[in-house]
């Protein structure tokens, strides 16, 4: 079976999970890949890589990648593929606690786009500390979105007491199966 890792902008495709086992060895339970010794390889390969950790971060997105064939894929996607022997080029893997470099097998989880969204951290623009809230000086009130967009009555709704909005936004996020984690601070 030939598995596919996918971004935003491109589709990878992942080795097979036999292939993967092949390369490497795992543990869930830390979320570590390390490099198996290979008879496909040299043995200066061998001598260097075997049993050491497989990867490195990418500061740049706070991803852990491992290079494979040439191609840098994602430590987490390479995880999630040796536990389930799947991941569908139509889904992405969440970190649960939205730490990028935390590839423990209980923090990965399967989700679509709209579902991954829904478990983001605050964003650093946000004035008020509530994910989809924001204070509208023009009109002294607090208004409630979801997804950015207004919320289901067509417009933003507005709330005079901070409070009575933050109860309407958790109700909503609760009715659209947000995940408990989003808008957390980080």
């Amino acid at each position: 079976m030939n598995l596919r890792s996918t971004s935003m902008s491109n589709t990878i495709k992942l080795p097979s999970q036999d292939e993967l086992y092949r390369i490497f060895d795992v543990d869930f339970d830390t979320g570590t890949l390390y490099w198996k010794k290979r008879e496909d390889k040299s043995n200066e390969f061998n001598k260097k890589y075997a049993g050491k950790v497989a990867g490195c971060l990418d500061k740049s997105s706070g991803y852990v990648t491992a290079g494979v064939d040439g191609t840098k894929i994602r430590a987490h996607r390479i995880i999630y593929a040796m536990y389930h022997a799947e991941c569908s080029t139509d889904k992405q893997i969440d970190h649960i606690n939205g730490i990028r470099d935390d590839n423990r097998i209980e923090n990965l989880r399967l989700v679509d786009h709209v579902q991954n969204t829904r478990n983001v951290v605050l964003s650093k623009k946000n004035k008020v500390g509530v994910s989809g809230i924001w204070y509208n000086k023009a009109r002294n009130k607090y208004e409630v979105t979801v997804g950015g967009k207004a919320t289901d009555t067509g417009q933003r709704k507005r709330f005079s007491d901070f409070f009575e909005a933050c109860c309407y936004r958790k109700s909503l996020e609760n009715m659209l199966g947000y995940h408990p984690n989003h808008g957390r601070m980080q």
